[in-house]
């Protein structure tokens, strides 16, 4: 259906372990991610999956919020796709203050198409993302390639710690040309406007 399986708010919590979350979205006028916290909500998911969802900013989740803090512990994204008019982003999009914590996590052959500002992956807007031992693998952005565009992970305006990351075969992709555009890290990791960000043991396939 168009509603989210999902949807935290109001300062409430959850706990997800061993779940999966598919193909929400799929072959439905979707409104929204399969996914929403916000509200100075909490999470915590871990040994989750969230697969082939589909959602108008955020494929798989969205987070959004002050004060709202989620973690992500070995948790996979797959095949998740998100179109959006103003920014997309495959599996993840955090945004307005948010905190995510993310370790052991994958996120492979997302996708996400927007005009403006994209990733494959993750899209970080005015907000905070740590990021250790994870792998970011062929994702790919539908964008311009005016700059707002990253395979794998867009962070603008936040605070972004990558340590220990692979990063690999993310490919931003022009749809007036259909040509892949960037190379290396710009494809699969790009900050804009005043970021704050550390990135240490990150290994890049360029």
């Amino acid at each position: 259906s168009g509603a989210p399986s999902i949807i935290l708010t109001a300062s409430r919590d959850l706990q997800m372990t061993g779940s999966s979350v598919m193909f929400h979205g799929r072959n439905s006028d979707v409104k929204t991610a399969a996914v929403i916290i916000e509200a100075a909500s909490a999470a915590n998911v871990s040994k989750s999956t969230f697969g082939s969802n589909q959602g108008p900013s955020a494929g798989a989740i969205i987070v959004t919020g002050t004060n709202t803090v989620v973690s992500l512990f070995e948790t996979t994204f797959v095949s998740n796709v998100a179109v959006g008019e103003d920014s997309a982003a495959g599996a993840l999009e955090v945004r307005l203050e948010a905190t995510v914590a993310i370790s052991h996590g994958r996120f492979e052959r997302n996708t996400g198409h927007s005009a403006k500002i994209a990733a494959g992956a993750i899209v970080l807007n005015r907000a905070s993302i740590s990021l250790y031992d994870s792998d970011v693998l062929r994702n790919t952005v539908i964008s311009s390639s005016s700059g707002t565009g990253s395979g794998g992970i867009l962070s603008r305006q936040s605070n972004l710690v990558v340590v220990r990351v692979h990063l690999d075969d993310n490919d931003a992709i022009d749809p007036s040309t259909g040509q892949v555009y960037g190379t290396g890290v710009s494809t699969s990791l790009h900050a804009i406007e005043s970021d704050a960000f550390f990135v240490s043991m990150v290994t890049l396939a360029v």
